[in-house]
């Protein structure tokens, strides 16, 4: 069912992904899965976002975060913040935003994680309208190549594979 989801997100098939999302949780939940159970609330979160269903994919990234946290799951903690980062930057929330991406980046570099680095920078370059300057006073070590703006956002799935695809609407 995760390559199924996975593949829902990838198409763009929000509705689908939303759905497949639903019965994932259900599953963890009959299996007492934990960690189902947040990598589900994780796509979950995801789709929601995707389908305007904003109070949906806060609800759900919180639970995702709660349950890597105590499950001791950095990934998953820095897939969350990523995605949680580049979803309030989108509502406007800069302020959490930026805080959301800078741990979000902490934990990819823990992880050696050079490619959730990289998104979280390109995430706050899209917050600084691709300002080079602006950039650099948010992460200092980053070269020019990583300042390029993007047209379509990066997301994190739980697994650590990325998923490229339109931005989120937030009309």
């Amino acid at each position: 069912m995760r390559a199924t989801l996975h593949a829902a997100i990838s198409r763009e098939a929000y509705d689908e992904a939303f759905e497949l999302s639903g019965r994932l949780l259900g599953l963890a939940a009959a299996f007492g899965d934990r960690s189902l159970e947040a990598e589900a609330h994780q796509y979950r979160a995801v789709s929601a976002a995707r389908l305007t269903r904003l109070a949906e994919a806060k609800a759900h990234y919180r639970l995702a975060e709660r349950l890597y946290g105590e499950l001791e799951r950095p990934q998953g903690l820095a897939a969350v913040s990523l995605n949680r980062g580049i979803l309030d930057l989108r509502l406007g929330d800069h302020a959490s935003a930026t805080e959301r991406l800078q741990r979000a980046e902490r934990l990819f570099g823990q992880l050696g994680d050079r490619r959730g680095e990289r998104s979280c920078t390109e995430a706050a370059t899209r917050r600084h309208g691709a300002r080079p300057s602006a950039v650099s006073r948010w992460r200092a070590t980053r070269t020019t190549s990583c300042w390029r703006r993007r047209r379509s956002a990066t997301w994190a799935t739980p697994s650590g594979t990325w998923v490229r695809g339109r931005t989120p609407s937030t009309t």
